[in-house]
């Protein structure tokens, strides 16, 4: 899909690092607005390579009381392995970290109980049916891909819960040539840079030999948290992260749009041409 001819976006191009499978829709509407999307994935969200140690959890799926889904891919994966051995969440109490979460388990035909404002740790600590009078003594299972932040489980066993995790999905980094992006820098094609985790703004930095270190820390980041925005000024990226209000695709776009009114449109000058290597459809 090519850029629409007008629109919020005119002239803008975007790097998207978002896994390949998560980035076609936002790549869209990207372009629908009239900007220009470059595909560049810094981490890959592979199944484990041995789904067997899942098992453990999902004979015991009964005994909880709580699950909380911490994203879409929690719920790809989850589901997944459980319907793989015969499983059923029952009559599981679901917590949907996040709109875009929510949307996937309704999908799958599963109705949230609750879905936090803030799509974080935080905001899911913030809920009331997650109260201290309200999961004391109560099992909660917490689905998430290998790592991560221990937070939530944290919070929840100071107000007395029992936590576990079901880790149902692995990410790693890309191995991606960067010389396409050098391109890309080099001819003033990139005026915005989505980064969606921390593990991918990592990676990012992890370019900076190769790309210039100096002209990536100047790069605009548009991140889904204030968190991730914080952790962006910490590794040294100078200019203010647009910080989406919405978790997901829409705020994602609503947040490059907003952030795009304020510029003076000598700020860019970006030609929006195709970039080979750079996935591009």
């Amino acid at each position: 899909m090519r850029a629409s001819a007008g629109g919020p976006l005119h002239g803008l191009g975007v790097l998207v690092t978002r896994p390949a499978h998560q980035a076609q829709a936002l790549q869209r509407l990207i372009e629908a607005g009239g900007g220009r999307a470059f595909l560049f994935p810094l981490l890959d969200i592979k199944p484990l390579n041995d789904p067997s140690r899942a098992l453990s959890w999902i004979r015991d799926l009964a005994r909880y009381d709580v699950a909380v889904f911490v994203s879409a891919n929690a719920v790809e994966h989850g589901l997944g392995l459980i319907a793989l051995h015969g499983g059923t969440l029952g009559a599981i109490e679901v917590i949907a970290v996040g709109k875009a979460t929510a949307r996937r388990l309704e999908e799958r035909g599963i109705t949230p109980a609750a879905v936090p404002g803030e799509a974080s740790s935080e905001g899911v600590l913030r809920l009331d049916t997650l109260g201290p009078d309200r999961i004391a003594e109560k099992r909660i299972l917490i689905f998430r891909g290998t790592g991560g932040r221990e937070l939530l489980a944290e919070g929840l066993r100071r107000r007395g819960a029992i936590v576990d995790y079901a880790e149902v999905y692995e990410r790693a980094a890309t191995e991606v040539d960067p010389k396409p992006l050098l391109g890309l820098w080099d001819r003033g094609e990139i005026g915005a840079v989505i980064v969606t985790s921390a593990a991918a703004l990592q990676h990012l930095l992890s370019m900076g030999a190769a790309i210039g270190r100096e002209r990536l820390l100047n790069v605009t980041l548009v991140v889904l948290s204030e968190r991730l925005a914080s952790r962006a000024r910490q590794l040294g990226f100078r200019r203010p992260p647009v910080v989406a209000t919405e978790a997901g695709d829409a705020g994602l776009f609503s947040a490059l749009k907003a952030w795009r009114t304020q510029q003076e449109p000598l700020d860019f000058n970006i030609e929006c041409v195709g970039a080979a290597g750079v996935e591009d459809p």
